[in-house]
């Protein structure tokens, strides 16, 4: 998880890791910036509580790769987009 407004670290180096660790997911909070446990506590509640479901359904899945991941609300977080970090 990053938050898309971190200037302290940015997100681009934890896209870059999805390259490094194919089973891995990434969401990319809006509006959350490096502290992103305090300014999006339910989002990352909800990231959190939904993960392990994922993993069952990516371990599921024939391929038994899965790196996409819906938004948590609205507009809450995306997912592996690059493009302005």
């Amino acid at each position: 998880m990053a938050g898309r407004t971190d200037s302290t670290v940015g997100y681009a180096a934890t896209v870059d890791l999805l390259d490094v660790h194919p089973h891995a997911t990434l969401a990319v909070v809006d509006d959350a910036g490096h502290a992103l446990p305090h300014e999006r506590p339910t989002v990352l509640r909800a990231l959190l509580a939904e993960w392990p479901a994922r993993v069952r359904r990516r371990d599921a899945s024939p391929a038994g790769v899965g790196r996409a991941l819906a938004p948590a609300a609205p507009a809450a977080a995306t997912t592996g987009q690059r493009g302005k970090r």
